[in-house]
């Protein structure tokens, strides 16, 4: 009967030579390189470009992991970082000024754009399942915001000083454009629900003062008073 072999092929019980054992190391010191050379562990890493300058160092401190990436003339234009609050990303331009914002949060994905003196430019974000977006003038004020709730699309427009002056939605029963003076109170009013337009004019108190519609029985005008009670309206 044949004696049974190992899994070096030597027959079970043979001793391994001196050169065999040698062979062995080597081959697990290689394994062992390689498995190095795959994961390096270390607090901080900094990579330098060919003048010396540093390009981009990546380190963890108490706040969490950081990744900062530098010009090719070591000014830093963009961070990465995850803390507490979520991961966030800020690139910079050639001045150092913060020019956008991505992060994510308990509140959702939000992206800023900043213009060149760092006042915000642009905000896309998705707070609570809703998505809006707002874009800002050279003052910082907020003339345009845009959003999509479960009621529909709404756009509101804005004047120089902040105050509302149009709002633009579509809902179930139709589309209304709302328009407001320069103390946002509601001067105009355009609808079409169920398909018939309707357009409302009113006076410094938000009371209804002219009337134009299109209904199934025709077009129809109607001027009121003050109190809302019809002072004109055709035959």
């Amino acid at each position: 009967m044949m004696a049974g072999r190992g899994p070096q092929g030597k027959e079970s019980g043979q001793a391994m030579t001196t050169d065999e054992r040698l062979e062995k190391l080597e081959r697990e010191l290689a394994d062992l390189k390689a498995e190095l050379a795959k994961r390096v562990r270390t607090a901080a890493v900094e990579v330098v470009g060919e003048n010396g300058k540093t390009r981009a160092v990546l380190n963890v401190d108490e706040d969490g992991p950081r990744l900062v990436l530098s010009d090719e003339t070591g000014k830093d234009r963009a961070w990465l970082n995850v803390d507490e609050d979520g991961p966030r990303l800020v690139l910079s331009d050639e001045n150092g000024k913060d020019r956008a914002w991505l992060c994510a949060d308990e509140l959702g994905p939000r992206f800023f754009l900043f213009d060149k003196n760092g006042r915000n430019g642009a905000e896309l974000s998705l707070l609570k399942d809703m998505p809006r977006l707002i874009l800002y003038d050279e003052n910082g004020k907020a003339p345009a915001y845009f959003d999509v709730s479960k009621d529909g699309p709404r756009l509101i427009l804005g004047d120089e000083n902040g105050k509302t002056r149009a709002v633009l939605t579509v809902e179930e029963a139709g589309p209304k454009l709302i328009l407001y003076d320069e103390n946002e109170k509601c001067c105009a009013e355009l609808t079409a629900t169920d398909g018939w337009p309707m357009l409302a004019l009113a006076d410094e108190n938000e009371k209804p003062r002219a009337v134009l519609g299109v209904t199934a029985d025709g077009p129809a005008l109607v001027l009121l008073d003050a109190a809302g009670r019809p002072v004109w309206k055709p035959r």
